[in-house]
């Protein structure tokens, strides 16, 4: 999944009651989930222009030798950039809910473990078909699942 072409959603807490997870002034009904998955990102084309950069830069060190390590450093930060982006974001995985409509809701979620835990939660909601009046929090950011739902004591998350 491309970064420029990947529409995927931050937010630091999904929130879910009966069957209907909303979060910052979205929601979506459960049963209306056709699948979902994961996948980890995609990672980032190498930048081929910055090898052109140190290439030039190589050949302009006899010229002009300011121009010559302006090029050569300008090609060697692009290419640690892209080194370092890429790093990152082998640590990330995209959660996937595509809807009966086929519109695919895409989450960046950087712990895999909480991820699994994601996927179980959400299972068992989708498969029972909602939670009723209990409610369930997945905190994105802190990594953890709360909130009174009978799912959360079948799986052993409190």
């Amino acid at each position: 999944m491309n970064l420029k072409k990947e529409k995927s959603i931050e937010t630091p807490e999904l929130k879910v009651k009966g069957n209907i997870m909303s979060w910052d002034g979205m929601m979506i009904q459960l049963s209306n989930v056709s699948s979902v998955s994961t996948a980890p990102l995609d990672q980032l084309a190498f930048p081929m222009l910055s090898v052109l950069l140190i290439f030039v830069g190589i050949v302009g060190l006899k010229q002009e030798l300011f121009f010559g390590v302006l090029l050569l450093v300008l090609g060697g930060a692009w290419i640690y950039g892209w080194y370092y982006i890429n790093n990152k974001r082998k640590l990330n995985t995209i959660l996937s809910i595509v809807m009966n409509s086929g519109s695919n809701l895409q989450f960046v979620i950087s712990n895999k473990s909480f991820l699994d835990k994601v996927l179980q939660v959400l299972e068992l909601i989708i498969i029972e078909g909602d939670i009723g009046k209990q409610n369930i929090t997945i905190n994105i950011k802190g990594n953890t699942i709360s909130g009174n739902a009978k799912v959360l004591n079948d799986l052993n998350m409190l």
